[in-house]
This record gives structure tokens, C-alpha cells and sequence, in this order.
């Protein structure tokens, strides 16, 4: 349990209002019984209220945690499909075209920017809820997953390039594959 300066704070003030009570009505009966009752029970609603206030906290907590969790994993979904029908459609114009091919304007193209400002906001979102998620998961950052599919899909226009060769649906599946694996993990953790 995290010691909270508020905590002791209320405890304090608390306590010290409990000693006053006690002593003003111990000063008309003469017993320290008032005094130490007044202390013990402030003590007790103290620790009553922090433990609701704490659950209430967590379950909040949690709740935010999970339903970024959710938002994140479904945007890393849909920005690693944006980049495979991308790179399809380039694979289908360097094979109508040959190796200057023209995408610039493409819908694919389009789509795939806007899958990956999605998915950015929602790991920004993540980083917030669930720091350590992103620690343990460098591989899934956006700018590093968006820096190594655009070095995968560059190869298309080089002359030497061989479709059959190329190590991208392996990487692409794997790297989805984990990348799903991870959130429902991180996910189970925190249910």
C-alpha cells in the first residue's frame, strides 16, 4: 500500500481533533477513557474512508487501463492490415507497371496514414494508463513499426527485388501475431 502525505495528513488532524474531544469532555468527567475512544475511533473511520476511497480508485483505475488496452490493440490491428493492403497494392502496380510505379495518390495510401495517426493516439493514450506496457513492447511503438514497414515496402522499387524472396508476409504475421499475444496478456493481468 502507497503512503499517501494526504493520509496522514487526515489521519492527523483526525487524531488531534479526537484528543480535543476527549480532553475537553475528560476535563468534566476526569477520565481519559473520552480520549482515547475519540483517537481510536477517528483512526477507524480514517482507515474506512481510505480503503472505500482506494477501491474506488482502482476500479477506475482499471477500467481506464482496460479500455485503452482494447482501443490500442484494435488500432494496431487495423494499422498492420493498412500496411499490408498497401504494400499489395504496390506489389500489383510494380507488376502492371514495373518498378516505377506511382502510389502517392493512391486510397491505400491514404487509408494507411490515417491507420497509423489512429493507432499513434492511441498508444499516446496507452503510454498515460499503462506505462510499462509500452516499456516491455518496444517492437510496437508506431514510429518504429511504421519506420520498418516502410523499409520493407521500399524494396519493391528496387530493380533486384524478388517477391518470393522477400521475407515480409513471414515478418508481417509474426510481428501481428505478437503484437495481438502481448495486449491479451497485458489484458489478462489486469482483469
Amino acid at each position: 500500500m502507497k503512503v499517501d502525505i494526504t493520509n496522514i495528513c487526515v489521519a492527523l488532524f483526525f487524531a488531534m481533533g479526537g484528543m480535543y474531544l476527549g480532553a475537553s469532555w475528560g476535563s468534566f468527567i476526569r477520565e481519559d477513557i473520552f480520549s482515547f475512544c475519540g483517537i481510536i475511533i477517528s483512526i477507524g473511520t480514517l482507515l474506512i474512508a481510505n480503503k472505500a476511497l482506494n477501491t474506488w480508485k482502482n476500479q477506475f483505475r482499471f477500467q481506464e487501463q482496460y479500455k485503452s488496452l482494447v482501443n490500442a490493440e484494435v488500432k494496431f490491428k487495423n494499422y498492420c492490415i493498412s500496411e499490408s493492403d498497401l504494400r499489395s497494392y504496390c506489389l500489383d502496380l510494380r507488376h502492371k507497371g514495373g518498378v516505377e510505379f506511382d502510389y502517392s495518390d493512391s486510397e491505400e495510401l491514404q487509408q494507411r496514414k490515417f491507420q497509423f495517426v489512429e493507432y499513434l493516439d492511441s498508444w499516446n493514450e496507452l503510454k498515460i494508463h499503462c506505462p510499462d506496457f509500452e516499456v516491455t513492447n518496444e517492437f510496437m511503438k508506431p514510429d518504429i513499426l511504421s519506420r520498418k514497414y516502410t523499409n520493407i515496402s521500399m524494396e519493391l522499387s528496387r530493380e533486384d527485388y524478388i517477391p518470393y524472396e522477400n521475407q515480409f508476409d513471414n515478418w508481417h504475421h509474426q510481428n501481428f501475431r505478437d503484437g495481438v499475444h502481448r495486449f491479451q496478456i497485458y489484458r489478462s493481468k489486469i482483469s
